[in-house]
Protein backbone atom coordinates (compact mmCIF):
# COMPACT_ATOMS: atom_id res chain seq x y z
CA UNK A 1 0.00 0.00 0.00
CA UNK A 2 2.81 2.38 0.92
CA UNK A 3 4.44 1.77 -2.46
CA UNK A 4 1.12 2.48 -4.22
CA UNK A 5 0.68 5.75 -2.27
CA UNK A 6 4.24 6.83 -3.11
CA UNK A 7 3.62 6.05 -6.76
CA UNK A 8 0.36 8.07 -6.75
CA UNK A 9 2.03 11.01 -4.98
CA UNK A 10 4.79 10.95 -7.54
CA UNK A 11 2.22 10.95 -10.37
CA UNK A 12 0.38 13.90 -8.78
CA UNK A 13 3.63 15.88 -8.58
CA UNK A 14 4.36 15.17 -12.23
CA UNK A 15 0.85 16.32 -13.22
CA UNK A 16 1.11 19.53 -11.15
CA UNK A 17 4.53 20.35 -12.58
CA UNK A 18 3.24 19.67 -16.10
CA UNK A 19 0.24 21.96 -15.53
CA UNK A 20 2.47 24.75 -14.24
CA UNK A 21 4.80 24.39 -17.22
CA UNK A 22 1.80 24.43 -19.59
CA UNK A 23 0.49 27.64 -18.00
CA UNK A 24 3.90 29.30 -18.39
CA UNK A 25 3.97 28.34 -22.07
CA UNK A 26 0.43 29.69 -22.59
CA UNK A 27 1.23 32.99 -20.87
CA UNK A 28 4.43 33.41 -22.87
CA UNK A 29 2.64 32.57 -26.11
CA UNK A 30 -0.09 35.11 -25.39
CA UNK A 31 2.50 37.79 -24.61
CA UNK A 32 4.27 37.08 -27.90
CA UNK A 33 0.93 37.13 -29.73
CA UNK A 34 0.01 40.44 -28.11
CA UNK A 35 3.41 41.88 -29.05
CA UNK A 36 2.86 40.85 -32.68
CA UNK A 37 -0.57 42.51 -32.62
CA UNK A 38 0.97 45.72 -31.30
CA UNK A 39 3.68 45.68 -33.97
CA UNK A 40 1.09 45.08 -36.70
CA UNK A 41 -1.10 47.87 -35.35
CA UNK A 42 1.79 50.32 -35.53
CA UNK A 43 2.45 49.52 -39.17
CA UNK A 44 -1.14 49.51 -40.37
CA UNK A 45 -3.49 52.26 -39.27
CA UNK A 46 -7.18 51.40 -39.37
CA UNK A 47 -9.60 54.04 -40.67
CA UNK A 48 -9.93 56.96 -38.27
CA UNK A 49 -13.56 57.17 -37.00
CA UNK A 50 -15.98 59.47 -38.84
CA UNK A 51 -16.66 61.55 -35.74
CA UNK A 52 -13.04 62.81 -35.78
CA UNK A 53 -13.74 64.87 -38.92
CA UNK A 54 -15.87 67.84 -39.81
CA UNK A 55 -17.17 67.44 -43.37
CA UNK A 56 -19.14 69.78 -45.60
CA UNK A 57 -21.53 68.42 -48.23
CA UNK A 58 -20.54 69.39 -51.78
CA UNK A 59 -24.09 68.72 -52.95
CA UNK A 60 -23.21 65.94 -55.38
CA UNK A 61 -22.67 63.02 -53.03
CA UNK A 62 -19.12 64.12 -52.26
CA UNK A 63 -17.67 65.86 -49.23
CA UNK A 64 -14.87 68.19 -48.20
CA UNK A 65 -13.02 67.71 -44.91
CA UNK A 66 -12.90 71.08 -43.15
CA UNK A 67 -11.43 70.11 -39.78
CA UNK A 68 -9.90 67.29 -37.75
CA UNK A 69 -10.14 66.70 -34.00
CA UNK A 70 -6.52 66.40 -32.85
CA UNK A 71 -7.61 64.45 -29.73
CA UNK A 72 -8.31 61.50 -32.07
CA UNK A 73 -4.58 60.90 -32.40
CA UNK A 74 -1.48 61.83 -34.37
CA UNK A 75 -1.79 58.92 -36.83
CA UNK A 76 -4.60 59.43 -39.32
CA UNK A 77 -6.04 57.26 -42.07
CA UNK A 78 -8.74 59.28 -43.77
CA UNK A 79 -11.69 57.11 -44.87
CA UNK A 80 -12.93 57.22 -48.46
CA UNK A 81 -16.45 57.85 -47.15
CA UNK A 82 -17.52 59.90 -44.15
CA UNK A 83 -21.16 60.42 -43.19
CA UNK A 84 -22.15 58.72 -46.47
CA UNK A 85 -20.18 61.27 -48.51
CA UNK A 86 -17.28 60.33 -50.79
CA UNK A 87 -14.28 62.42 -49.72
CA UNK A 88 -12.85 64.32 -52.69
CA UNK A 89 -11.40 67.45 -51.08
CA UNK A 90 -9.49 68.66 -48.05
CA UNK A 91 -10.21 72.32 -47.44
CA UNK A 92 -7.70 75.10 -46.91
CA UNK A 93 -6.67 76.02 -43.39
CA UNK A 94 -7.24 79.65 -42.47
CA UNK A 95 -4.41 81.82 -41.16
CA UNK A 96 -5.65 84.14 -38.42
CA UNK A 97 -2.49 86.24 -38.21
CA UNK A 98 -1.06 84.18 -35.35
CA UNK A 99 -2.05 80.58 -36.11
CA UNK A 100 -3.86 78.29 -38.54
CA UNK A 101 -7.45 77.18 -38.01
CA UNK A 102 -9.16 74.20 -39.64
CA UNK A 103 -8.22 71.26 -41.80
CA UNK A 104 -5.12 69.33 -40.55
CA UNK A 105 -2.72 72.23 -40.00
CA UNK A 106 -0.85 72.33 -36.68
CA UNK A 107 -2.50 69.12 -35.45
CA UNK A 108 0.76 67.32 -34.55
CA UNK A 109 0.23 64.57 -37.12
CA UNK A 110 3.00 61.95 -37.30
CA UNK A 111 1.48 59.70 -39.97
CA UNK A 112 -1.10 60.40 -42.68
CA UNK A 113 -2.76 58.09 -45.20
CA UNK A 114 -4.90 59.86 -47.78
CA UNK A 115 -7.96 58.23 -49.42
CA UNK A 116 -7.88 57.13 -53.07
CA UNK A 117 -11.03 59.18 -53.71
CA UNK A 118 -9.20 62.47 -53.02
CA UNK A 119 -8.98 65.01 -55.87
CA UNK A 120 -7.87 68.28 -54.27
CA UNK A 121 -5.75 69.33 -51.27
CA UNK A 122 -6.30 72.90 -50.09
CA UNK A 123 -3.85 75.62 -49.11
CA UNK A 124 -2.01 75.09 -45.79
CA UNK A 125 -4.06 71.90 -45.27
CA UNK A 126 -1.17 70.01 -43.60
CA UNK A 127 1.00 72.96 -42.61
CA UNK A 128 3.46 72.14 -39.79
CA UNK A 129 2.89 68.40 -40.09
CA UNK A 130 5.29 66.13 -38.21
CA UNK A 131 5.08 63.16 -40.60
CA UNK A 132 8.19 62.30 -42.63
CA UNK A 133 6.61 60.65 -45.68
CA UNK A 134 3.40 61.07 -47.64
CA UNK A 135 1.98 59.38 -50.75
CA UNK A 136 -0.36 61.42 -52.93
CA UNK A 137 -3.15 59.19 -54.34
CA UNK A 138 -3.62 58.69 -58.08
CA UNK A 139 -6.78 60.81 -58.39
CA UNK A 140 -5.33 64.01 -56.89
CA UNK A 141 -5.21 66.76 -59.51
CA UNK A 142 -4.39 69.82 -57.38
CA UNK A 143 -2.08 70.44 -54.43
CA UNK A 144 -2.66 74.05 -53.42
CA UNK A 145 -0.19 76.59 -52.07
CA UNK A 146 1.73 75.72 -48.89
CA UNK A 147 -0.32 72.52 -48.47
CA UNK A 148 2.61 70.66 -46.86
CA UNK A 149 4.78 73.62 -45.87
CA UNK A 150 6.92 73.99 -42.73
CA UNK A 151 6.88 70.30 -41.88
CA UNK A 152 9.14 67.28 -41.36
CA UNK A 153 8.87 65.66 -44.80
CA UNK A 154 11.92 63.72 -45.97
CA UNK A 155 10.14 62.20 -48.99
CA UNK A 156 6.93 62.66 -50.95
CA UNK A 157 5.52 60.42 -53.67
CA UNK A 158 3.64 62.40 -56.31
CA UNK A 159 1.20 60.72 -58.66
CA UNK A 160 1.19 60.82 -62.45
CA UNK A 161 -2.01 62.71 -63.20
CA UNK A 162 -1.26 65.57 -60.84
CA UNK A 163 -1.69 68.84 -62.76
CA UNK A 164 -1.16 71.75 -60.37
CA UNK A 165 1.31 72.35 -57.54
CA UNK A 166 0.75 75.66 -55.77
CA UNK A 167 3.18 78.23 -54.43
CA UNK A 168 5.38 76.92 -51.62
CA UNK A 169 3.55 73.59 -51.51
CA UNK A 170 6.54 71.71 -49.99
CA UNK A 171 8.72 74.56 -48.77
CA UNK A 172 10.68 74.40 -45.49
CA UNK A 173 10.78 70.62 -45.03
CA UNK A 174 13.67 68.13 -45.11
CA UNK A 175 13.21 66.74 -48.61
CA UNK A 176 16.36 65.28 -50.15
CA UNK A 177 14.77 64.69 -53.55
CA UNK A 178 11.66 65.80 -55.43
CA UNK A 179 10.40 64.01 -58.55
CA UNK A 180 7.69 66.02 -60.31
CA UNK A 181 5.46 64.02 -62.71
CA UNK A 182 5.29 65.09 -66.35
CA UNK A 183 1.53 65.55 -65.96
CA UNK A 184 2.16 68.72 -63.91
CA UNK A 185 1.55 71.73 -66.15
CA UNK A 186 0.97 74.42 -63.54
CA UNK A 187 4.03 74.65 -61.32
CA UNK A 188 4.31 77.68 -59.06
CA UNK A 189 7.34 79.31 -57.47
CA UNK A 190 9.12 78.39 -54.20
CA UNK A 191 7.56 74.92 -54.21
CA UNK A 192 10.71 73.34 -52.76
CA UNK A 193 12.50 76.26 -51.11
CA UNK A 194 14.21 75.62 -47.80
CA UNK A 195 14.74 71.87 -48.17
CA UNK A 196 17.84 69.62 -48.37
CA UNK A 197 17.76 68.51 -52.00
CA UNK A 198 21.12 67.34 -53.31
CA UNK A 199 23.07 68.35 -56.39
CA UNK A 200 21.47 69.78 -59.52
CA UNK A 201 18.11 68.37 -58.45
CA UNK A 202 17.87 71.34 -56.09
CA UNK A 203 17.18 73.57 -59.12
CA UNK A 204 13.46 73.37 -59.93
CA UNK A 205 12.40 74.66 -63.36
CA UNK A 206 9.16 75.83 -64.96
CA UNK A 207 6.94 73.57 -67.11
CA UNK A 208 5.24 74.29 -70.42
CA UNK A 209 1.66 73.38 -71.38
CA UNK A 210 2.80 69.87 -72.34
CA UNK A 211 4.50 69.27 -69.02
CA UNK A 212 7.95 69.55 -70.56
CA UNK A 213 10.68 71.11 -68.41
CA UNK A 214 11.65 74.67 -69.35
CA UNK A 215 15.15 74.75 -67.90
CA UNK A 216 15.66 78.38 -68.94
CA UNK A 217 13.35 79.54 -66.12
CA UNK A 218 14.40 78.82 -62.54
CA UNK A 219 11.43 78.87 -60.14
CA UNK A 220 12.76 77.35 -56.93
CA UNK A 221 15.98 76.26 -55.22
CA UNK A 222 15.73 73.45 -52.69
CA UNK A 223 18.91 73.30 -50.59
CA UNK A 224 18.97 75.63 -47.60
CA UNK A 225 22.34 74.32 -46.36
CA UNK A 226 24.52 74.93 -49.41
CA UNK A 227 27.17 77.62 -48.85
CA UNK A 228 27.98 78.39 -52.48
CA UNK A 229 25.37 78.25 -55.24
CA UNK A 230 26.47 78.13 -58.87
CA UNK A 231 23.42 78.60 -61.06
CA UNK A 232 23.45 76.33 -64.15
CA UNK A 233 24.34 77.92 -67.50
CA UNK A 234 21.02 76.91 -69.06
CA UNK A 235 19.14 79.44 -66.90
CA UNK A 236 17.99 82.74 -68.45
CA UNK A 237 15.36 83.91 -65.95
CA UNK A 238 15.36 83.71 -62.15
CA UNK A 239 11.77 84.33 -61.10
CA UNK A 240 10.26 85.90 -57.99
CA UNK A 241 11.23 84.23 -54.70
CA UNK A 242 13.23 81.47 -56.38
CA UNK A 243 15.66 81.68 -53.45
CA UNK A 244 13.92 82.18 -50.11
CA UNK A 245 15.32 81.75 -46.59
CA UNK A 246 18.32 79.68 -47.66
CA UNK A 247 20.00 80.07 -44.29
CA UNK A 248 23.55 78.95 -45.08
CA UNK A 249 24.15 80.36 -48.58
CA UNK A 250 27.07 82.78 -48.56
CA UNK A 251 27.84 83.24 -52.26
CA UNK A 252 25.79 83.04 -55.46
CA UNK A 253 27.41 82.85 -58.90
CA UNK A 254 25.06 83.85 -61.73
CA UNK A 255 26.25 82.81 -65.21
CA UNK A 256 26.42 84.86 -68.41
CA UNK A 257 23.25 83.14 -69.66
CA UNK A 258 21.00 84.90 -67.13
CA UNK A 259 19.27 87.98 -68.54
CA UNK A 260 16.55 88.69 -65.97
CA UNK A 261 16.44 88.58 -62.14
CA UNK A 262 12.89 89.19 -60.87
CA UNK A 263 11.56 90.81 -57.68
CA UNK A 264 12.52 89.12 -54.38
CA UNK A 265 14.48 86.49 -56.34
CA UNK A 266 17.00 86.31 -53.46
CA UNK A 267 14.90 87.06 -50.42
CA UNK A 268 15.63 86.70 -46.70
CA UNK A 269 19.08 85.14 -46.98
CA UNK A 270 20.86 86.09 -43.75
CA UNK A 271 24.37 84.84 -44.63
CA UNK A 272 24.54 85.88 -48.27
CA UNK A 273 27.59 88.15 -48.54
CA UNK A 274 28.62 88.05 -52.22
CA UNK A 275 26.91 87.82 -55.60
CA UNK A 276 28.73 87.54 -58.95
CA UNK A 277 26.64 88.31 -62.05
CA UNK A 278 27.66 87.56 -65.66
CA UNK A 279 27.69 89.86 -68.68
CA UNK A 280 24.35 88.64 -70.08
CA UNK A 281 22.25 90.42 -67.45
CA UNK A 282 19.73 92.92 -68.84
CA UNK A 283 17.33 93.47 -65.94
CA UNK A 284 17.53 93.28 -62.14
CA UNK A 285 14.40 94.09 -60.13
CA UNK A 286 14.70 96.85 -57.53
CA UNK A 287 13.84 94.28 -54.83
CA UNK A 288 15.86 91.35 -56.18
CA UNK A 289 18.06 91.13 -53.06
CA UNK A 290 15.47 92.18 -50.47
CA UNK A 291 16.29 91.33 -46.82
CA UNK A 292 19.93 90.32 -47.30
CA UNK A 293 21.54 92.31 -44.44
CA UNK A 294 25.04 90.85 -44.91
CA UNK A 295 25.27 91.20 -48.67
CA UNK A 296 28.40 93.36 -48.96
CA UNK A 297 29.55 92.87 -52.56
CA UNK A 298 27.76 92.59 -55.89
CA UNK A 299 30.10 92.10 -58.83
CA UNK A 300 28.57 92.66 -62.28
CA UNK A 301 30.41 91.96 -65.54
CA UNK A 302 28.85 95.02 -67.21
CA UNK A 303 29.99 98.60 -67.58
CA UNK A 304 29.03 101.06 -64.84
CA UNK A 305 25.30 101.84 -64.57
CA UNK A 306 24.44 99.47 -67.43
CA UNK A 307 21.65 98.11 -65.22
CA UNK A 308 19.43 100.58 -63.36
CA UNK A 309 18.17 100.31 -59.78
CA UNK A 310 21.47 99.83 -57.92
CA UNK A 311 21.75 98.18 -55.33
CA UNK A 312 18.46 96.31 -56.00
CA UNK A 313 17.34 95.95 -52.39
CA UNK A 314 20.79 95.12 -50.97
CA UNK A 315 21.13 98.35 -49.01
CA UNK A 316 24.52 97.48 -47.50
CA UNK A 317 26.17 96.26 -50.70
CA UNK A 318 28.93 97.80 -52.77
CA UNK A 319 28.38 97.30 -56.50
CA UNK A 320 31.49 96.65 -58.59
CA UNK A 321 31.07 97.12 -62.36
CA UNK A 322 33.78 94.90 -63.89
CA UNK A 323 32.77 94.76 -67.56
CA UNK A 324 33.05 96.92 -70.65
CA UNK A 325 29.66 96.40 -72.32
Amino acid sequence: MRKIRKRRNKQRKIIVISLIAFLFIMVGGYAAFQTNLNIAAKGNIINTPDECFEVSDNGDGTGTITNYDASCGSEVKIPERINNLTITKISAATYTGTTFVGSFALKGLTKVILPDTLIEIGSYAFDHGQFETITIPQNVVTISGHAFASGSLTSINLNEGLETIGTGAFEYNNLTDLVIPKSVKNLNYTIASGNLINGDSAFIYARDENGEIDDTTLISFGDRKRKQVVIPSNVKIIISSAFVSDDEVEQVIIPDSVTDIREWAFWSMPKLSRVDIGFGIENISSSAFHVTPNLDVININRKENAISGEPWGADNATVNWTGTN
